[in-house]
């Protein structure tokens, strides 16, 4: 009985393991980036929230903690690494050419100029992400 018990635990430990081994590619839509965007709850995203949001994904790619990514922790589906990865000839991507490239990405689906990422202009946005997941090998 009890070793059963402790095959069983190790088994179930063995589980989380093997999937953070193997990151989960989830699609990419309008609800989910209003989703972990939008903190005001408005259905809208500005540029302060998708900022934020950005900057966390950036730290949460940089791995190492040197404000440069680089390899493996370049998210090729996000559509600002493809902006900055512009700047740098070596394809890495530092957190100024990454911050520089914020603005003009958010800008460009900001289509009526209005300050905010709303309806269509998520939507697009999200087609962008989306588009790029697939190309990515």
């Amino acid at each position: 009985m009890r070793m059963s018990w402790f095959a069983c635990a190790a088994a179930l430990a063995a589980v989380p393991c093997a999937a953070m081994a193997q990151p989960v590619e989830v699609p990419v839509t309008a609800a989910g980036l209003l989703d972990r965007m939008d903190r005001s709850g408005d259905g809208k995203i500005d540029y302060e929230e998708y900022r934020n949001s950005m900057m966390r994904r950036f730290g949460n790619a940089d791995r190492n903690d040197d404000g440069v990514l680089r390899g493996d922790e370049l998210p090729q589906h996000m559509v600002v690494i493809r902006e900055a990865a512009k700047v740098g000839s070596d394809g890495a991507v530092t957190v100024d050419a990454f911050t520089d490239a914020l603005k003009p990405v958010y800008d460009r689906f900001d289509a009526n100029h209005d300050g905010v990422l709303e309806g269509q202009e998520i939507d697009s946005f999200a087609r962008a992400r989306a588009a790029l997941q697939e190309i990515t090998p």
